[in-house]
């Protein structure tokens, strides 16, 4: 919302001085401008990006689920970058996978911005997982899982009898302690040339 050319009046605004300072979303009201023509109180207000913006009063009285991500518009122009941080700085972990960092956005084949993120595995090694392949599970390892000699680590076992060690997770999704299960449907083990991980 660029700066409004339509307010009426200033006057007998002081009941909407009560949420100066407070911040919504990514917004920090700062002011109070001015009624506009269909008497709708307009403030001025920063986003943490640091642009200046004006946002009217009934924007902020809308449920908390609908205002946490209200900004100047950056919010949306740099989602996939604001949700690559965000996974970053939760510290979750996913499967053998713990976001470190962003290790880079490139374009896909729509033209549209994907994120890889830079992980540190239990094995100890890094690697670049795509966005959306980390937070699903469908990969699980830097590599690691793939080459794995199973029967060495359960002697007798093959992944032919669908017997596999299954890793418990605490709530963090990290992985805490293992044991046999027998499984309905095999799990499926990437081709052993893609580099991406399992």
């Amino acid at each position: 919302m660029n700066k409004p050319k339509d307010i009426i009046t200033t006057e007998n605004l002081d009941f909407a001085k009560d949420i100066i300072g407070q911040k919504f979303g990514l917004l920090t009201i700062k002011n109070v401008v001015g009624k506009n023509k269909n008497n709708r109180v307009v403030y001025e207000c920063q986003c943490d990006c640091g642009n200046i913006c004006y946002r009217l009063r009934n924007e902020f009285l809308r449920p908390k689920d609908n205002i946490d991500n209200i900004s100047c518009g950056c919010y949306w122009n740099n989602k996939v970058e604001r949700r690559a941080l965000e996974l970053v700085n939760s510290k979750c972990k996913y499967n053998m996978l713990t976001p470190i960092g962003i290790d880079k956005i490139v374009l896909d084949n729509r033209k549209e911005k994907t994120a890889y993120i830079k992980c540190k595995c239990d094995c100890g090694n890094e690697a670049s997982i795509e966005f959306f392949h980390l937070i699903s599970g469908e990969t699980k390892s830097c590599g690691c899982i793939k080459g794995m000699n199973w029967n060495n680590i359960v002697p007798n076992i093959s992944r032919s009898e669908n017997m596999y060690i299954r890793v418990s997770k605490d709530e963090n999704r990290g992985f805490t302690s293992s044991k046999l299960i027998h499984l309905k449907t095999p799990i499926k083990f990437k081709n052993e040339d893609n580099n991406n991980g399992i």
